[in-house]
């Protein structure tokens, strides 16, 4: 065996992923020379075969997480083939070659598919094999078409992949697709805590061998022929395409046409011995073992872990911790919201946010009989907590926005905090006073509260998007949640005005500078403190960044619960905004990046919290047919003119088509300033004695259609980011990654790749 390394790649560690690939072939096809031109990027004209097996390993870096492939040469002449068996035991991708201009080379692949599966090559689901057509770049001689080739990897069902060793036509692409898949596969088996020694190599060769589509003896020969060879690539001329289908045609028609009782026999046992070994395998892997493990395993672990902490929250608070207490609603609505949360998010081919199923747990318990403990939560008590969360999902918003961007968007971003949000109130006043007869003050409050952006939806999906470099080019996530911060601001003091002029409460002229005053507030309060963040912690103090973090969430919980004291409340989270901006602006990308990690953490325990809450403040007991019907009516037009106003206010930029229908998609949810306002006006006209008056009538409208505003906008606007996000938005790669050994630019764009299997994503 001869043993060669990547010479261009760093001695790896020992603590990255190593992952082994066996290339199998037919001597001549090009094994050799694809290996070569992958790890050392050149190509050898001479022609020598392989003498027994080659040696070569290579570092892959894939979004700066190394991988190491280590790639086994193996010999195609048949007097070396007794030595592949050992290599391919405890491999995990095999790559079976053929040559295109050379039919003969295409008939024994189903010789190497065998022999790959036979030495126990699959022995778990990270296993994998491809079927590589190599010197592609020959089209003169050319003999196996695409079709051809494609045909027989679907009669085995496993990718295809065609590859050009002299001009590298997707070679480097190929390996990097495995390394990529290994290591993704990888990662979900240690997540799971499947471990390839707790399989059973037997059951689950004999598995993987049947869903290769190689034999099956379950099945007839008339349902293999339809299934195993499309139609439309029945009539193939390439006698080689027709060699290998109808040599496995032969087995199954030789099976399918023994009648003798001992082979029916003999089938009906091995049916049987399969569908009780798939079902003790199956109770296995969900981990129902003694003890408990996997699945079932984490799902005990966690249960006990719920159980446990109620326990102690009733050891020590006592009866408010029993069903009908404050605690007890808290407690359950947070459990409830992060399984919801996970189930959602489990849910196949939708990539729907937790958050959704956080509403939903929260919704359910508040409105569901038997189960509506939400209702024993006490709103001061929520309220409280829902601001907290609050500040957490502004300090990780505040640390995410781009500086630069801000400033080269400015115009921009005043158009799409102001513009859209009056469009939308004004808009909304007029139809609930032309329809529902609500007088002109009352009209604006309930277009204000509905006009309102959801900072606790957009922001957390803009920030998933932002972690995935979607829009950040042209600071799109920035833009959206700084304009949604002045946008939260500009609502809640025109409710203000409006609630208190409808009351002739306060100072009519203080009532109406109110907001200019709490914007001025917030963004002075904010770089005032953001400053203050630059100079302490000292920065050669140890365990900085924690330090940072605890002064940082301070000043913002601060910022928020003080200004609410102050009777400003508009500017509590604007102040938050700014002053996480400034401050990660002075502590740059390396000093914020540990911050950023933390607070991370952190909402991770906040986010069931905030949304579990908010779905818990959305109660439909005073909905009838009449104002759903006509607030559903208004609620639509009103959002088809804030999406057209949207569109419009980002005229004039650099922003192409798919990013200003993103944006005008991103500006539609809405759920926390509605769950938190939507109440007040009804709480304060029950307040001055108008209970049974018109009074109490308009605010009762008013949060009736606040709660279908939540119910409406905020999981379609959820799905609309997150769906319309990576299609609508320019994926651009920071700077400094390397993949492969070479330097990427951001602006670097993604290759088309013509391979199925190239195309797929990690």
């Amino acid at each position: 065996m001869q043993a060669r390394g990547n010479l261009d790649s760093d001695s790896p560690s020992d603590n990255i992923s190593k992952f082994k690939v066996v290339v199998l072939g037919d001597q001549g096809v090009g094994k050799s020379a694809l290996v070569w031109k992958f790890v050392y990027k050149g190509y050898e004209d001479k022609y020598l075969p392989t003498i027994g097996i080659d040696f070569f390993t290579k570092i892959c870096y894939l979004d700066g997480i190394a991988v190491r492939l280590q790639i086994w040469d193996t010999a195609g002449q048949e007097r070396f083939r007794c030595l592949i068996p050992s290599y391919l035991r405890d491999c995990h991708v095999v790559l079976v070659c053929f040559d295109v201009t050379n039919c003969c080379s295409l008939d024994n692949v189903p010789e190497w598919i065998e022999l790959a599966l036979k030495e126990k090559f699959g022995h778990t689901d990270d296993s994998l094999i491809i079927l590589v057509g190599n010197k592609v770049d020959d089209k003169t001689n050319r003999q196996i078409s695409y079709d051809c080739a494609s045909s027989v990897a679907e009669v085995f069902r496993v990718p295809y992949v065609e590859t050009s060793a002299l001009t590298g036509y997707n070679v480097e692409l190929l390996f990097r697709k495995i390394a990529k898949e290994m290591f993704v596969k990888d990662l979900e088996r240690r997540q799971r805590g499947i471990r390839s020694r707790d399989r059973d190599l037997d059951v689950v060769e004999e598995r993987v061998y049947v869903d290769r589509g190689v034999i099956n003896l379950q099945t007839t020969y008339a349902e293999e022929q339809k299934t195993a060879i499309p139609k439309k690539r029945r009539s193939c001329k390439c006698t080689s395409f027709q060699f290998i289908c109808g040599k496995i045609m032969d087995e199954k028609i030789e099976d399918a046409n023994d009648d003798s009782p001992a082979h029916q026999s003999m089938i009906d046992d091995t049916a049987s011995t399969s569908r009780v070994e798939k079902f003790k395998k199956h109770l296995v892997s969900v981990g129902l073992t003694l003890p408990p493990t996997r699945f079932f395993g984490r799902v005990l672990t966690r249960g006990l872990i719920v159980v446990l902490i109620w326990a102690v929250l009733w050891s020590i608070i006592g009866a408010d911790a029993l069903p009908g207490g404050n605690i007890f609603g808290i407690f359950i609505v947070i459990v409830a919201a992060s399984l919801c949360g996970f189930v959602v998010s489990k849910i196949p081919y939708l990539h729907l946010p937790p958050l959704l199923g956080m509403l939903a747990a929260g919704f359910l318990l508040r409105n569901v009989r038997g189960i509506d403990m939400a209702r024993h939560i006490d709103k001061s008590w929520s309220s409280t907590l829902r601001r907290m969360a609050l500040v957490v999902i502004l300090v990780r918003s505040g640390l995410g926005l781009n500086t630069a961007a801000l400033r080269r968007l400015k115009f921009t971003l005043a158009r799409l905090a102001f513009l859209p949000c009056i469009l939308e109130a004004v808009t909304a006043a007029v139809l609930v006073h032309l329809f529902l007869d609500m007088k002109w003050l009352w009209a604006f409050q309930l277009g204000f509260v509905q006009a309102a952006v959801s900072l606790a939806v957009v922001i957390p999906c803009l920030l998933e998007l932002q972690e995935q470099h979607y829009g950040v080019k042209k600071g799109i996530p920035t833009l959206v949640m700084a304009a949604a911060s002045f946008d939260n601001v500009l609502c809640i003091s025109a409710f203000g005005v409006c609630l208190g002029i409808a009351f002739d409460s306060g100072n009519l002229i203080f009532s109406i500078f109110r907001g200019p005053i709490e914007l001025a507030l917030g963004i002075t309060l904010g770089c005032l403190a953001g400053v203050i963040c630059w100079f302490f912690p000292n920065k050669n103090e140890t365990n900085l960044p924690n330090n940072r973090v605890v002064i940082l969430l301070s000043l913002s919980l601060l910022s928020v619960f003080g200004s609410n004291v102050a009777k400003f409340s508009g500017a509590g989270a604007l102040g938050v905004l700014t002053m996480s901006t400034i401050a990660a602006y002075g502590w740059t990308q390396q000093g914020k990046a540990p911050v950023a990690k933390v607070m991370s953490l952190v909402w991770q325990m906040f986010e069931p919290l905030l949304f579990g809450l908010v779905g818990a403040e959305v109660s439909v007991e005073y909905m009838n047919s009449k104002v759903v019907g006509m607030g559903i009516a208004s609620l639509v037009v009103s959002l088809v003119i804030r999406l057209f106003t949207t569109y419009l206010g980002l005229l004039g930029n650099d922003l192409n088509l798919k990013e200003r229908l993103f944006i005008a998609i991103a500006w539609s949810p809405k759920a926390t300033v509605q769950a938190a306002i939507g109440s007040v006006s009804l709480d304060l006209a029950r307040q001055k004695g108008f209970t049974g008056q018109i009074e109490e009538e308009f605010g009762i409208l008013i949060l009736t259609i606040a709660v279908l505003v939540i119910l409406i906008t905020s999981p379609i606007g959820a799905i609309g980011i997150v769906l319309a996000g990576p299609r609508m938005l320019e994926r651009s790669l920071p700077h400094g990654v390397e993949v492969d050994g070479v330097q990427l630019k951001s602006s670097d764009p993604m290759k088309k790749r013509e391979s199925r299997f190239l195309e797929s994503t990690v």
